[in-house]
């Protein structure tokens, strides 16, 4: 496990890397074992930022200042970038605007629509979001986690959105039962144990939509474009909720076939529901769930 996620070594570019969110992308990574490049419009703030997350996480924290809410910016940042290294293994877009508009008309200088200010970030035009769906949430959870660890707290489960993260037990010693959620509805699938551990669900059953009547979800092909066809509902257990998002919302992406050969490999705990309703997993047979 500890291998397949390992970014040691990796070169990594974050946007928007200089404070916030973005900071604590880097700070990870660093931590990690990662070489890091940040970026953001105000060169000092970089310059410091970078400096700071290098001597506080050690490894290569690198400034390369610029605007990417513009082309030119954009251009200058990869030129100087290209001239340090050959290639990037991680791109982390720190924030993300997308509204109504053929793809092949898209244009790159919509960033310039995103109102940055000292205070925060503006989303002036109607119906424009910031998607930081699969990371944010587990990510949340697990800065939790490690925040109330250092106040003291022994005992505690954190719940965001579905995604569950636990420090200990109960107060009365025994361990926090999570339930699975049945994507037909319904009563719970069944049970889980979790102590100092975490759960993690991806799905593409709550948000769909219909179309010649046919049910479609919102976990897309990145290949075709079109929403996936794979597994109805992935859950993994791990020592964290970062983690166990990541293997579950690869596996949604997959088929059906590949995405049990990833779950085995990746070695953790899961529980796959397919679209026909039938139950696989080392989880299904812990809770006595019967096979497709």
């Amino acid at each position: 496990m500890k291998n397949l996620f390992s970014v040691d070594g990796k070169v990594v570019v974050v946007t928007g890397g200089s404070r916030g969110i973005g900071e604590m992308i880097a700070a990870g990574y660093l931590a990690n074992g990662a070489k890091v490049y940040i970026t953001s419009r105000k060169a000092a703030v970089c310059d410091a930022t970078a400096q700071r997350l290098a001597e506080t996480w050690g490894g290569e924290c690198i400034s390369i200042p610029a605007d990417m809410a513009t082309l030119e910016g954009i251009e200058g940042f990869v030129s100087e970038l290209s001239g340090k290294e050959s290639h990037v293994d991680i791109l982390v877009n720190n924030a993300g605007v997308a509204w109504g508009a053929p793809l092949e008309e898209f244009p790159e200088v919509g960033w310039d629509k995103v109102k940055r200010t000292g205070e925060g970030v503006y989303l002036p035009v109607k119906g424009m979001e910031i998607d930081l769906g699969g990371l944010a949430k587990e990510y949340a959870a697990d800065c939790a986690v490690r925040l109330l660890r250092d106040h003291g707290v022994t005992s505690a489960l954190i719940e965001l959105a579905g995604d569950v993260a636990t420090i200990g037990s109960q107060p009365s010693g025994r361990p926090w039962r999570v339930g699975i959620r049945a994507p037909q509805g319904g009563d719970p699938v069944g049970g889980i144990a979790l102590s100092n551990a975490a759960a993690a669900t991806s799905g593409n059953y709550a948000r769909t939509l219909q179309f010649e009547g046919r049910t479609y979800g919102h976990l897309l092909n990145p290949l075709t474009g079109w929403p996936v066809e794979g597994p109805t509902s992935v859950t993994v257990i791990g020592e964290n909720c970062l983690s166990a998002g990541a293997v579950t919302t690869i596996a949604c992406l997959q088929s059906p076939k590949a995405a049990m050969a990833w779950l085995s490999e990746a070695g953790l705990p899961w529980l796959m529901i397919g679209q026909d309703a039938g139950y696989s997993g080392p989880l299904a047979s812990k809770l006595g769930l019967s096979p497709p």
